[in-house]
């Protein structure tokens, strides 16, 4: 009797005792912070600025930690900020490395909580054991639908193939649900293509990436439909800098703004080079109307 009596005690408190090491390690596991290089990109915040004419003078605001290659997009009036999140909870840790998006509706006052696109229908050999959209640029389209484009690189981060990081895209409705297109948007023979940036002017679509051997030069294809591009002669700045940012246009102009550079353009092929002012290296920028410009840049978390 004492014995069963005493068997029945040790089997309660050993119970117990593995439930509350189940709960410290449920508890651990929820809260602790997915961490990882603090020298990486997931370690800067996004910094929102705006300006009447494109020079960004003011401090900004922080409205993304974790975040990286930002790129803006107004569909109707709507603005979308895309980046490459990298979130701190585990609960989000399927986010990790993936694009990401923020929303504002009322032209950049306040934004919604961060998300992670969906993307439908990328075909597994595009994917790999690690890949995955990453560099997200997009641009609005008649209707209210949003293309987002960006770079695939099945075999990366091992096993890399030279060449094998190309341009795809993808089409949504609501900016937070893709559907991928068929083949590739962008590629060049035994040449990475990564960091696109994209812009509709004057009824054809311009599509650039830095030319990562080759400061000051940047790779271009024009299309007339969004879907099929043909590669054209590069684009060239008389100066250092990358064309590593984003475009946006005016009425009469197309503006890019890359690392350490501004530049302007009326046709997407000749620039003119300037100073860009306050937004940094690889930055977003929007011309939302007359008297309103948008930029992103980024920082270390502070």
């Amino acid at each position: 009797m004492r014995l069963a009596k005493l068997t029945s005690i040790i089997f309660v408190c050993a119970f117990y005792f593995i439930l509350g090491i189940q709960t410290t390690f449920a508890d651990h596991f929820e809260n602790r912070e997915f961490r990882g290089d603090s020298r990486g990109p997931g370690n800067n915040e996004l910094i929102l600025k705006k300006s009447s004419d494109g020079e960004f003078h003011d401090r900004g605001e922080v409205v993304i930690k974790g975040g990286h290659v930002p790129n803006l997009v107004m569909s109707d009036d709507t603005i979308f900020l895309y980046f490459q999140w990298f979130p701190k909870s585990m609960h989000k840790r399927r986010w990790f490395d993936h694009i990401g998006v923020i929303v504002s509706n009322n032209l950049g006052e306040t934004w919604s909580k961060p998300r992670g696109i969906v993307l439908s229908d990328i075909p597994n050999e595009l994917l790999g054991p690690q890949g995955r959209p990453m560099d997200p640029a997009a641009v609005s389209l008649t209707g209210g639908a949003i293309r987002l484009f960006f770079t695939l690189e099945p075999r990366q981060p091992h096993n890399r193939v030279i060449g094998d990081a190309k341009i795809y895209s993808a089409i949504s409705n609501d900016g937070v649900n893709f559907n991928f297109e068929q083949g590739v948007r962008f590629e060049i023979k035994d040449v990475e293509l990564r960091d696109p940036a994209i812009a509709y002017f004057d009824n054809k679509w311009h599509l650039y990436c830095p030319n990562q051997k080759r400061n000051g030069t940047g790779f271009h294809s024009i299309s007339s439909d969004g879907l099929n591009f043909k590669r054209v002669e590069n684009v060239n700045i008389n100066g250092p800098g990358d064309w590593l940012g984003s475009a946006t246009t005016t009425k009469d102009s197309i503006y890019f703004y890359g690392t350490v550079w501004m530049g302007t353009s009326n046709d997407g092929i000749e620039w003119d080079r300037g100073r860009s002012i306050g937004l940094g290296p690889d930055p977003a920028i929007l011309h939302v109307h007359e008297g309103l410009w948008l930029g992103v840049g980024f920082r270390p978390i502070r």
